[in-house]
């Protein structure tokens, strides 16, 4: 059934923030807000250009340009760069998925999320900055794919449930391989010190 990975997902995450997150954590209030309204938005649909979108992918787009309005011109140059590269790569994917089903060795949906993760981690360095290009690239390359599929007569829905759990099994990826990331560098600095002190002893 389409949207229950989402929903499932993203309503755990509200739960984890609502009850588990303390409430001096920074950006905790908005996050939970965020997640509220684009599980809310969901369900409705609205008419942009040639197709139908969902309302929490348009909501989704609003509220990153919203966050990135204080990038400075270059770092918002760069920013919406990457979000195109994005953008093309996934609307790419999907193009061939249809034309060239063959190629596909595994799962679609697993290819799609470890080719954006890697993609993200090429192009951006900065784990708060590739949250948002994935969000944003993923966003307006469905709805790019969805107006291509329309000119060729076809009916799609920009930004669907099917789209909505493609991509939060994408983000998802996206903060597991932070949170690894971020286990490793302390497990590292934790284990460094003790290894410096053993080694001479060892001589």
């Amino acid at each position: 059934m389409e949207g229950v990975f989402f929903y499932w997902l993203m309503w755990m995450a509200w739960v984890v923030l609502l009850f588990f997150i303390p409430q001096t954590v920074q950006k905790r209030t908005s996050l939970i807000f965020h997640i509220q309204s684009v599980i809310f938005l969901s369900g409705w649909s609205i008419p942009v250009l040639h197709v139908s979108c969902k309302l929490s992918g348009i909501y989704l787009i609003v509220i990153i340009c919203y966050y990135i309005r204080v990038y400075s011109p270059f770092k918002l140059f760069l920013f919406l760069i990457h979000s195109f590269i994005i953008m093309m790569a996934y609307c790419c994917f999907m193009i061939f998925s249809i034309l060239d089903p063959v190629w596909l060795i595994m799962d679609a949906s697993l290819l799609l999320a470890a080719g954006m993760n890697y993609l993200a981690w090429l192009i951006q360095p900065a784990w708060k900055d590739r949250f948002l290009v994935i969000c944003l690239g993923l966003a307006l390359g469905d709805f790019l794919f969805a107006e291509m599929l329309s000119y060729q007569g076809i009916q799609y829905e920009g930004m669907s449930y099917t789209w909505l759990d493609q991509s939060v099994g994408i983000i998802g990826g996206t903060l597991v391989l932070w949170g690894m990331a971020v286990i490793g560098r302390k497990a590292i600095s934790f284990i460094q010190p003790k290894w410096e002190r053993f080694v001479p002893l060892q001589k």
